[in-house]
């Protein structure tokens, strides 16, 4: 070797370094093999040290030095005295007819959570299929221990997110502990059911957070009796805003020019909680309520179940709702009229968050981070590939390993 060259450790100390060569382009060439000089025949378990042959075999390897490593194994075959059978010495570190290390496959899955195989497979010189097989072996194990061993925890978050087009799945979600807890296909009762009937400890769970999706709540019903379901209060009040909206928007269509144009200046400034008002958002809103009533009202509608949910207790809140309501029916605001039904339909459900006030904003934080995962590779067609992908993202299925 030049005396200008230095040497670095492989890494791998099983295998016993014979040649090493630079590469036009940069890349590196090793030629090894193992250290061992006997090994056990499969057939008669006595040591071999006749070696019947050598292959050459070329394998992939991380890069060293950032530069692309090709490690060129000396592959024996052993003849056995005893039995004489002939056989291949074993391969731990490349694995049965493998053609890359171990290492590299584990370094190119782990990249592979957060990356699309392809871009993976662009940036270490490996094939996409290699990706796909390495990232399969090491974490889909992990996805069938999740399926078949669920989790419970004292509160519980349901929601669904659109995997691909009316294809939905649904979200179980410990918003304590911050981790993902299942994934389930659709967005049905059937799956839910059958996960919540596989809980160790059902009784555990105290609370279940949702929107407003019957299914869900049929399924926490039956199968969680003793824990209390609660409405995300962010969905509700969307409503209330959606009604703003459309106040507006019909009061927009019907009016005056000028009086059209101001409306549709103020549509965010109509949303935006009174607390954070300046004075000038104050003065342009009084010019919106003297030229439109009706929109003052939607508007005080709004700011009112806004305040509503700031009562101090379940009772004072009760009884604020039902002058809240008989407001709405005297004013006849169509658009409000949805959000009485909704009272009607699931008022208990609503005024759970003054007995738990939980709320699912971090289960749709969570929904968004999914939103990522799906437009770094354009969508998925495997949808075990991207459960598992949601799954690993987050530290209780990282502690598994």
């Amino acid at each position: 070797m030049p005396n200008d060259c230095m040497a670095v450790s492989l890494g791998l100390p099983g295998l016993e370094v014979l040649h090493q060569r630079s590469l036009e382009g940069g890349s590196l060439e090793v030629t090894v093999r193992y250290r061992t000089r006997t090994a056990s025949c499969p057939h008669c378990g006595k040591p071999a040290v006749i070696v019947h042959a050598t292959t050459a075999q070329r394998k992939k390897d991380r890069r060293i030095w950032d530069r692309p490593l090709t490690l060129i194994l000396f592959k024996r075959r052993f003849r056995c005295l005893r039995c004489g059978k002939v056989f291949t010495e074993p391969d731990p570190i490349f694995g049965h007819r493998r053609r890359s290390t171990g290492r590299l496959r584990e370094h190119i899955a782990c990249r592979a959570i957060g990356q699309p195989a392809s871009q993976v497979a662009r940036q270490e010189g490996v094939s996409a299929s290699l990706v796909r097989r390495s990232f399969q072996d090491a974490y889909h194990h992990r996805w069938d221990e999740v399926r078949d061993h669920p989790l419970a925890a004292p509160i519980l978050s349901l929601d669904e997110f659109s995997r691909a087009k009316r294809c939905y799945e649904t979200l179980v979600y410990d918003p304590l502990a911050g981790n993902v807890l299942g994934l389930l296909p659709g967005n049905g009762g059937g799956p839910l059911r059958a996960y919540l009937e596989k809980l160790p400890d059902p009784d555990q769970v105290r609370v279940v957070t949702m929107d407003m999706h019957d299914p869900f709540r049929q399924a926490v019903q039956l199968c969680l009796p003793r824990a209390r379901v609660v409405v995300d209060k962010f969905h509700f009040l969307r409503m209330a805003h959606h009604a703003v909206s459309q106040v507006r928007v019909t009061l927009q269509q019907t009016g005056t020019a000028p009086r059209s144009t101001l409306l549709f200046r103020g549509r965010h400034l109509l949303l935006v909680a009174q607390e954070r008002f300046r004075p000038a958002d104050w003065a342009k809103l009084r010019v919106l309520f003297r030229l439109t009533p009706e929109l003052q009202i939607a508007w005080e509608l709004k700011e009112e179940l806004r305040q509503w949910y700031r009562s101090g207790s379940w009772e004072q809140a009760r009884q604020q709702i039902r002058l809240w309501v008989a407001k709405v029916r005297r004013c006849g605001l169509a658009p409000f009229q949805p959000l009485l039904s909704t009272l009607r339909d699931w008022g208990e459900e609503i005024l759970n968050t003054f007995h738990c006030p939980v709320t699912s904003g971090a289960l749709e934080g969570k929904n968004n981070r999914i939103k990522v995962i799906k437009r770094m590779a354009y969508g998925y067609r495997n949808p075990d590939n991207l459960r598992m992908r949601i799954l690993l993202t987050n530290r209780t299925i990282r502690a598994m390993a």
